[in-house]
């Protein structure tokens, strides 16, 4: 026995056999890869892993199992991955059943060859911009990778539990904070140009003039930068507008269309009423004059908007009862949004509807209704359970009818404010919390139809 023969003894191996023999065990595998893989072509292999037995399992099994090659007799089993020898080819080259890589050191991963690692890509595309994505800087913004900086919450377990920890914990804002630092910027969004906001009402005392100074004192507070006005244009003799912000007010629609040395923001604040969170009034000239009627023409109007429009980039218009005075020519014409005020009785609710159908009957103001606001007030207190289930039962039936035309986000149900109830100045400060929030939660509504430049466009 020579020392070779010696020698593959005892490492188990095979015998070397005929080129021919090994040629035709070479194929078979390949064709078992192929079979394996039908997707793969005639120039392609793939590397199958099978367990222990030899037997590969590729999901459920089939009715007709599927055929093994079987070795040759004296010859190893032998498959992909682990075998005794390799494959000579007919011209005497050694092959593999498997695509060769190449050398490295032993352990080592071959990088990949993809599309990617060659530097090529789809026919067609380029690599500043495609027809779907864009320029690739519109996609990568360096603020994108940067995390957040959490603000602390401002209440709650949250709040005590940063200040416990000395600040080492900081959980953030809770979702309801969130909810309303987004309308707060909703608020303060930029905005082009004025925003002129109409005031209705369905009938008188639904809480029409005190909604007008929630809502413009909360544009004031939240946009200090810039100047917001309520004008009285009410022209019946219980206007009272300037009476809720500033009762020193002392000019009217005329006194300021004659002014003639409206040169600066002080020269018109030095003529009209304000109050501590930055509303300044247009009083109407029953105000001035008790007991008198303020006659108010849709020309005069528009004159007094047009010196306004100079100094104040949003501007609240408390209206009348008669939507159809000759004054409401003037005041629908300029309108940007709509707030329909209804109290939670049904007189009040059905005055609302009928202004509403008005509105819907007329081409020229339809309009409004898309960026109507309605505020179903809360007038009077409930001290009895079954008054207050009575209300509820009403303002459910009022929200559930209106909302058929009107989102329900634009909705607003106005609780009941002893404050606000109260003859007088309001002062936002002392409203209740639940108040402030639904006066917010109106003023971001309005603020979503703010003009933008698109709108210019």
């Amino acid at each position: 026995m020579s020392d070779r023969e010696w020698l593959e003894q005892q490492m188990g191996a095979t015998p070397a056999q005929p080129a021919v023999d090994q040629a035709n065990q070479q194929q078979n595998w390949q064709q078992q890869f192929v079979s394996l893989n039908p997707e793969a072509g005639p120039d392609e292999t793939q590397v199958i892993q099978l367990p222990a037995d030899g037997v590969r399992n590729d999901g459920p099994a089939s009715s007709a199992p599927q055929q093994q090659p079987q070795p040759q007799a004296g010859q190893h089993q032998q498959y992909p991955g682990h075998h005794t020898g390799s494959f000579p080819s007919p011209n005497g080259a050694y092959q593999q059943p498997y695509p060769a890589q190449d050398s490295a050191p032993f352990g080592w991963p071959q990088p990949a060859t993809s599309e990617r690692s060659t530097g090529s890509h789809s026919p067609g595309m380029s690599f500043a911009m495609s027809d779907g994505l864009g320029l690739l800087g519109e996609h990568v913004r360096a603020s994108e990778f940067v995390a957040q900086k959490k603000i602390p919450s401002s209440r709650g377990w949250r709040k005590w539990l940063h200040w416990a920890t000395f600040g080492a914990v900081n959980l953030g804002e809770s979702p309801d904070e969130q909810l309303v630092r987004q309308m707060q910027d909703q608020v303060a969004a930029p905005l082009l140009g004025t925003f002129a906001v109409m005031v209705l009402g369905g009938k008188g005392g639904v809480g029409k003039t005190s909604t007008t100074v929630a809502i413009g004192s909360c544009f004031a507070a939240l946009r200090p930068r810039e100047q917001v006005v309520a004008i009285d244009a009410d022209p019946g003799q219980g206007a009272n507008l300037a009476a809720r912000i500033d009762p020193s007010a002392s000019s009217s629609f005329s006194d300021i269309v004659a002014a003639e040395d409206l040169v600066r923001y002080s020269d018109m604040r030095a003529r009209v009423g304000h109050n501590d969170a930055g509303l300044d009034v247009v009083a109407s000239g029953a105000h001035r004059s008790a007991g008198t009627h303020a006659s108010v023409s849709a020309e005069l109007y528009n004159s007094t908007r047009h010196r306004l429009d100079d100094f104040y980039n949003i501007q609240l218009t408390d209206c009348g009862v008669d939507i159809q005075s000759p004054i409401m020519a003037g005041v629908l014409d300029n309108a940007d949004a709509l707030v329909m005020v209804t109290s939670a009785i049904p007189d009040g609710a059905e005055g609302a509807a009928k202004q509403l159908d008005w509105l819907a009957g007329q081409p020229k103001y339809r309009h409004l209704l898309d960026r109507m606001v309605l505020i179903i007030n809360h007038i009077r207190t409930q001290d009895r359970w079954s008054d207050r289930k009575a209300t509820e039962h009403l303002v459910a039936t009022l929200v559930e009818r209106f909302g058929r035309w009107i989102s329900d986000d634009r909705i607003i149900v106005m609780p009941y404010d002893r404050h606000v109830a109260k003859a007088g100045v309001i002062d936002p400060t002392e409203m209740a919390s639940l108040t402030k929030r639904r006066v917010l939660e109106a003023t971001a509504a309005l603020a979503t139809s703010f003009p933008t430049t698109a709108d210019a466009s």
